[in-house]
């Protein structure tokens, strides 16, 4: 299987950035401009983790969730509930070392790519598209109240996009409180040319549907990579991050 991939992680107009990106070489946080890279390997894995606002530490949870998920190779639903668990037991055991930290979170996302499939998966408002043959879809879904109005034809996406109640989380990997993360889960067979965009909600909020679909549908992937980074810079109100993977062959 050969991939390439870029990725980009920004804190936007806020004073620090409390989302991380996981990609093969490690984890990264703070400002990374767009970086590009080609992998041909068996397994690949990619994650965005958006730390929460309003709770403490937000950027220590996402770093110390990726960081650990880095650490585990997920394969199938039973790795992935291995990990969550994993998670939720690290965030506590921090919180209770560190109470000033007490309830960190994140929301995450991610894709595992092997053996000809994807298996992809969120917590909280972190999401996954699937660019494929012209045609954009959504392949994760947000624990919010507000995106299960929307799965029921209630709101629109530009509604759910804008909604002022978009990132009222129903489940996150919080550290601290008794609640155990639901986590969506989806798997799928790869075609060449399938692109993946794994993103933090501080760049899916400001593209309109059809917007980030043209934004995939033409130019290099450095060059999608750079106009979606350019347009979060100007237009986002909160950190940001990415990972754009190209299924260059299986």
């Amino acid at each position: 299987m050969i991939l390439s991939y870029c990725y980009a992680t920004d804190e936007g107009p806020r004073p620090r950035n409390e989302d991380a990106l996981l990609v093969p070489e490690g984890v990264h946080q703070g400002r990374v401009p767009p970086a590009c890279r080609t992998l041909e390997s068996g397994y690949a894995l990619f994650a965005v983790a958006d730390g929460m606002g309003g709770h403490p530490c937000g950027d220590r949870a996402s770093y110390l969730v990726l960081e650990l998920l880095s650490r585990f190779r997920v394969t199938s639903p039973s790795e992935l509930r291995l990990f969550l668990t994993k998670a939720k037991e690290l965030l506590d055991a921090f919180a209770q070392e560190q109470p000033h930290c007490w309830a960190l979170g994140t929301a995450l996302a991610g894709c595992t790519l092997t053996g000809g499939r994807a298996l992809c998966f969120n917590v909280g408002d972190c999401r996954v598209y699937l660019y494929r043959a012209g045609t954009l879809q959504l392949v994760t879904r947000d624990h919010t109240a507000v995106f299960e109005l929307f799965e029921q034809g209630l709101i629109d996406y530009e509604t759910l996009r804008v909604h002022p109640q978009r990132n009222l989380l129903t489940s996150s990997l919080t550290g601290g409180v008794p609640e155990t993360p639901k986590a969506f889960l989806r798997v799928f067979r790869l075609l060449e040319g399938d692109e993946l965009l794994v993103c933090s909600d501080g760049l899916w909020e400001v593209f309109a549907l059809n917007e980030l679909k043209s934004v995939l549908e033409s130019g290099s992937l450095r060059e999608k990579a750079e106009l979606l980074y350019r347009t979060a810079r100007e237009r986002s109100s909160d950190n940001f991050s990415f990972v754009l993977v190209e299924v260059s062959a299986l």
